[in-house]
């Protein structure tokens, strides 16, 4: 095992690289709970609805990916700014886990293939958290569809065409970054604008 950590080569990603420390100190189930706390959380933001505590507060993927409050600012702002860069932040997101990936996932023809070599190598590599990872970035696609679609009720004309024309970018991005990922069925879905506002 240890020959086998040494051994790998530096273009390795540092997050498989620690994966894989812990699996030689057995520790691998360890390592998938903190890297999922601090990779896949959310954290609670306030909104402006007024309820019985005075404050509505929600939990926001998109606030804990970008560090930002997502709540927050007019919707100028929101159209001109935020919303760009909430795209590329997990176009961003999307294209670290596919580097993660790359390379570590065996399909059937693989397994064929490596029927003779050493199981503990396939082993040493396979990753722990890819369905976290997946449903993380959904969450992620879907907040950001909600919060296009709600912010677009106090838009004007060209922010909506603006905004329509980035999430066309946005989906081909997702598909050319991170095209194995099972959420990009369900990106047109998710990311649709709401043809009334749009008439």
């Amino acid at each position: 095992d240890d020959a086998i950590f040494m051994g790998l080569n530096e273009s390795v990603h540092p997050v498989r690289r620690a994966e894989i420390a812990f699996k030689l100190l057995g520790k691998a189930e360890e390592f998938v709970q903190y890297y999922e706390q601090n990779r896949f959380g959310d954290v609670k933001i306030g909104m402006k609805d007024e309820d019985k505590d005075g404050k509505n507060d929600t939990r926001s993927s998109l606030s804990s990916l970008t560090g930002d409050d997502v709540s927050v600012g007019t919707d100028r702002i929101f159209f001109a700014k935020t919303l760009p860069h909430l795209c590329s932040s997990v176009v961003g997101f999307s294209a670290v886990e596919a580097a993660l990936e790359l390379g570590h996932f065996a399909d059937e023809d693989d397994l064929e293939k490596d029927k003779g070599a050493d199981p503990t190598a396939k082993s040493a590599v396979a990753t722990l958290f890819r369905e976290s990872s997946e449903k993380y970035e959904r969450s992620l696609v879907t907040e950001l569809g909600n919060l296009l679609r709600r912010r677009a009720v106090g838009a004007n004309l060209a922010e909506l065409v603006r905004s329509s024309c980035l999430m066309a970018a946005f989906r081909s991005a997702l598909k050319i970054v991170h095209p194995s990922s099972t959420t990009r069925r369900f990106d047109k879905e998710l990311l649709a604008m709401d043809v009334d506002i749009l008439m």
